[in-house]
């Protein structure tokens, strides 16, 4: 109404206060029309990046604050885990194709779900290998616990696998894990438009992969860092994860550190208590776990 008196006091012209009106409000709606459409537009870009990587949970998250999720690339601590089938070049020559993706699949199924299970993010398959990490694209305080507790649980569904395969002939699976923690880039990488994939990349990813190998060399499942030890020392003296050994394996030389890095192996135990070995010269196993 304002805005028509005005207008008839200054130029003797009367403009109708319902049709300001409606005019203010087609405006409104514009607006309006035009935030949702946006908003609806940053929600689906955000499933399409994020619905393959993580759990429906966590992207509804994703969606209600978008900010959260840094696709340009960001530094980030994070958790990353590494595994693989041993053998299964041989494997796969020895079956009929049908069986050995009938044994992936399954495999596959029970792998990924126990790594939604504990909120991992899922990277990618190579092959038959699987490669996960945590802290990303959401803030996780306890990534690197998560992470131990999803390698140990991967470990326990596998043997479930195995009970199962065998009942009915099928070969025996058997994996090796790798395990580290540090500060990467993470984001989406790749091709503009064509291909990307939301990833971490730098040294301590590569170190995890390494990790992963040494686990053929030294015929066990879990190989840890220095660095993925440290984020789990106290859990594992209190043994929050169950009874286990952590044996130092040695060091190894990694690309980009001053020093070699030392490397450890981690194994159940029927019963407690756990326990962290050092070498003789660095016998920090009965530190406190707080230091």
């Amino acid at each position: 109404f304002s805005i028509a008196f005005l207008l008839f006091s200054f130029s003797g012209l009367w403009l109708s206060t319902a049709y300001a009106l409606s005019n203010l409000l087609s405006q409104f709606a514009v607006i309006v029309s035009l935030s949702y459409a946006l908003t609806e537009r940053e929600a689906r870009r955000v499933r399409k990046i994020f619905s393959s990587y993580v759990t429906e949970k966590v992207v509804n998250e994703l969606v209600r604050n978008p900010s959260m999720a840094k696709l340009g690339g960001e530094r980030r601590e994070v958790s990353i885990l590494f595994s693989d089938i041993r053998g299964f070049t041989s494997l796969s020559e020895r079956l009929p194709p049908e069986v050995v993706v009938d044994l992936l699949n399954e495999y596959f199924s029970e792998m990924v779900e126990t790594v939604f299970r504990w909120e991992g993010t899922l990277d990618k398959f190579m092959g038959d290998a699987i490669m996960v990490f945590w802290n990303a694209p959401l803030p996780q305080q306890d990534h690197a616990q998560k992470a131990l507790r999803c390698a140990l649980e991967m470990l326990d569904r596998l043997a479930e696998l195995r009970r199962r395969w065998e009942k009915n002939a099928m070969p025996a699976l058997r994996i090796g894990i790798g395990m580290n923690a540090g500060e990467v880039l993470v984001g989406n990488i790749g091709a503009e438009g064509r291909k990307m994939d939301y990833t971490v990349i730098g040294d301590h990813v590569n170190l995890a992969s390494r990790l992963e190998g040494l686990t053929k060399q030294f015929e066990c499942e879990i190989v840890v860092s220095e660095f993925f030890l440290k984020a789990v020392r106290e859990g594992v003296l209190a043994e929050r994860f169950g009874p286990l050994r952590v044996h130092c394996l040695g060091n190894v030389t990694v690309k980009g550190k001053e020093r070699p890095v030392r490397v450890y192996k981690v194994e159940r135990l029927d019963r407690g208590p756990s326990e962290i070995i050092e070498p003789p010269e660095m016998d920090i196993s009965a530190v406190s776990a707080h230091d």
